[in-house]
């Protein structure tokens, strides 16, 4: 809320002191007029603008609230405040103008002066009811910006979520598109190495062997890459199989994504090739 002003503080201490007014007259009238002692004469003039205060804001407090539930804003609880603001508002007049001795025009003013009682409890009722309308309008603000902050924040984390899910949409895209190519290069060795086992890829050494088991003599020391294991000589194949598989790769140059395995393969030829030409 705001700061409370002089012009607030005024605003609400003048009501209740112009109800003191018609109090003090009321004091002084019911012992001139009605003949009651200081003592009744003081609790007459408190009560009856006491009085006047509480009906008159019961009255607008119940017009308030009538309103704001129902839409209609007199019932029967509105008319019986209403009733006692009447009765205040007749009591203090009757007191304080009617019986009073003086001429019409001082009956008057003394009516005037009387209805300041009712004036200041009507500004104390309706200030009230301002303050009360601007709490529930600082706290209806309140709630929309929480309100607001909310949403804002529901909407930073509805954003967040889809960044997250559109990065992990793309990371499963980058793995399946690296599970397809490894499949792919899989797929492509197998074939690879079916070939070559089919018709390896090989230099022609222009070795032979005499038959003795040792390596194959070699017309250099580097011998050309055979195209087929049919242009292998049989000669070859003791040579072959008693060979570690490095010493096939190298003398052989054999070539291809796994040679040590090509040349298993060799050696495998070879092993079966020897059992049906029957070399020793």
């Amino acid at each position: 809320m705001n700061k409370i002003t002089v012009v607030d503080w005024v605003a609400s201490s003048l009501p209740i002191a112009g109800g003191l007014i018609p109090a003090t007259m009321t004091f002084h009238n019911a012992q001139a007029q009605l003949g009651f002692g200081i003592p009744e004469s003081f609790i007459i003039g408190a009560v009856v603008e006491a009085l006047g205060f509480v009906t008159i804001k019961t009255s607008l407090d119940i017009l308030a609230q009538n309103q704001n539930e129902h839409g209609k804003p007199f019932d029967s609880a509105f008319w019986l405040s209403l009733t006692g603001t009447l009765v205040y508002l007749v009591s203090v007049l009757m007191v304080n103008a009617i019986l009073d001795d003086g001429d019409m025009w001082r009956k008057i003013t003394l009516a005037l002066l009387s209805l300041f009682g009712l004036i200041g409890g009507l500004m104390i009722a309706l200030r009230d009811h301002l303050y009360k309308r601007q709490v529930a309008l600082e706290d209806a603000q309140d709630r929309a910006l929480r309100v607001a902050e909310d949403e804002k924040q529901r909407a930073a984390e509805r954003e967040t979520a889809e960044i997250e899910h559109a990065w992990q949409m793309d990371q499963e895209r980058l793995r399946l598109e690296h599970e397809e190519r490894m499949l792919k290069i899989e797929e492509e060795s197998r074939r690879k190495i079916a070939k070559i086992e089919a018709g390896s890829i090989r230099k022609p050494s222009g070795v032979v062997t005499d038959g003795s088991g040792g390596p194959p003599d070699a017309t250099d020391d580097h011998p050309e890459t055979r195209l087929r294991w049919s242009d292998v000589s049989p000669e070859d194949y003791r040579w072959i199989v008693d060979a570690p598989v490095g010493e096939i790769v190298n003398r052989y140059k054999l070539t291809g994504k796994d040679p040590e395995r090509l040349a298993r393969t060799w050696k495998k030829y070879a092993r079966n090739g020897q059992g049906k030409a029957g070399v020793q």
